[in-house]
């Protein structure tokens, strides 16, 4: 449910902020 919520927020322009927090959110949980 977490990966498909930050997908949403990636796909969504208004939500172009929180890009660099996902990306980095992404990154925490993958390694």
């Amino acid at each position: 449910v977490a990966i498909v919520s930050l997908m949403k927020i990636l796909r969504d322009p208004s939500l172009s902020s929180y890009h660099q927090k996902v990306v980095g959110s992404l990154m925490f949980i993958f390694k």
